[in-house]
């Protein structure tokens, strides 16, 4: 591990003699030791994190230390890795009886959602939506992924093969009841036993296994996504569009997204992106979202002092999920704090808008 590290972060290997033998050392300052995990995890290796488990002032011999943490690409959290305006999806895939269920969930921000496609073109659905989510990582039986045929880019994406057991359905809606502390799941609009529920089980027994930890305060619903409510763009039709990618260097610059990207958070810029690769066909949201857009560009009074109080406001959606996972720093919570006292007075201009969106 320590060649490896040394390798990928250009760090001095070191060694340690204990009796005739050589150990391999690598180290990093604990202060910027974020910085460095977010590196090894983009190189698509997965970091252990390991603790003090006790008061070395009570420690009768050795300080007992155990792993706390497993990192890896779709459960990261730092801000080192996280892009401003993508999401990063964890995803899993469960095939029963010609279905396909899919979950991805965003750990940063708590977004969790489902699907499922039973269409003859099934697969072809399921590539759409993969480009659309772009995962960090995904969760999949091996021989269901060969079968796919799926193009992943490694170098962006990670695959963690499971057994089948791990997505079972009856096991996954016990996993999502026992979350949510619900009886059923009709309540969010899914199905209690469908492939999805399934995949979703499947995210949360993983997230239980590699953040050693039970409650995840920071998820807090679980929405379907409606196909039919959004246009299908396959990824050659995004790639050729250049919606949020160029066909040159696959970089942002010259895209829509860039073009049109005019957000003050990081949290307004995600949905843009959402809204570039899932635009909507349904009349009533569109016609919102052009009443909405009206009203603002109508009173720039209005619109400008929104903008303002919107430009000093952090990333509320990752800075409450780090605080929920315990895993936020005196610096988020002064960014938390900082942040909410600005939510007073975006209400009250906020209440002088009249279409519903706003």
């Amino acid at each position: 591990d320590a060649k490896v590290a040394s390798d990928i972060l250009n760090i001095t290997l070191t060694a340690r003699t204990v009796g005739e033998k050589k150990f391999p050392l690598a180290g990093v300052p604990y202060h910027a030791v974020d910085a460095y995990i977010a590196k090894m995890v983009q190189s698509g290796n997965k970091v252990a994190i390991v603790e003090q488990l006790e008061d070395p002032k009570f420690a009768k011999k050795i300080v007992k230390r155990g792993v706390v943490q497993l990192v890896t690409r779709g459960t990261i959290t730092l801000p080192e890795s996280l892009g401003k305006s993508k999401n990063n999806y964890l995803v899993a895939i469960k095939r029963e009886q010609g279905i396909y269920g899919l979950a991805a969930l965003d750990l940063s921000t708590g977004e969790f959602l489902v699907t499922d496609f039973d269409e003859e073109n099934a697969v072809s659905l399921l590539e759409v939506e993969l480009s659309r989510l772009k995962p960090s990582e995904i969760l999949v039986e091996n021989d269901l992924w060969k079968s796919l045929n799926i193009y992943s880019d490694m170098q962006l994406c990670t695959i963690t093969y499971r057994d089948d057991f791990f997505f079972d359905s009856e096991q996954g809606k016990e996993n999502i009841c026992k979350h949510f502390n619900v009886l059923s799941l009709e309540g969010f609009g899914i199905g209690d036993y469908n492939p999805s529920t399934g995949s979703a089980g499947a995210i949360l027994s993983y997230l239980k296994e590699t953040q050693m930890r039970e409650n995840f305060l920071n998820i807090t619903k679980i929405s379907p996504i409606i196909s039919q409510d959004y246009m299908i763009l396959d990824l050659s039709t995004v790639r050729n569009l250049e919606l949020i990618e160029n066909l040159r260097d696959r970089t942002e610059y010259g895209t829509l997204r860039q073009v049109i990207d005019n957000t003050k958070t990081s949290a307004g810029s995600r949905l843009l992106t959402s809204w570039i690769l899932r635009p909507s066909l349904k009349h009533s949201t569109i016609q919102t979202r052009i009443d909405s857009t009206k009203e603002l560009l109508d009173d720039s009074i209005l619109r400008d002092e929104i903008r303002d109080i919107l430009s000093r406001m952090n990333d509320l959606e990752r800075l409450i999920s780090r605080v929920c996972l315990g895993r936020s720093k005196p610096r988020d919570l002064l960014a938390l704090r900082h942040s909410l006292e600005l939510i007073p007075s975006l209400k009250t201009l906020l209440s002088q808008t009249k279409t519903s969106l706003l």
